[in-house]
């Protein structure tokens, strides 16, 4: 039987990246830019708190 098992250090990695870029290098016009930061935020902080347990 095959298991998902939750890789959150990589998970964490990649979101870091997505919020680094969103908040850097989109450009500001793009309509969906703030809905996608916040999400990815969100789910930064919900990774880093399932990492930890």
């Amino acid at each position: 039987m095959l298991t998902k098992t939750k890789d959150f250090k990589k998970e964490i990695q990649v979101l870091e990246k997505a919020v680094y870029v969103f908040e850097n290098n989109v450009n500001i016009e793009r309509l969906d830019q703030n809905r996608k930061l916040i999400k990815f935020k969100e789910r930064l902080e919900k990774a880093k708190d399932l990492n930890q347990k």
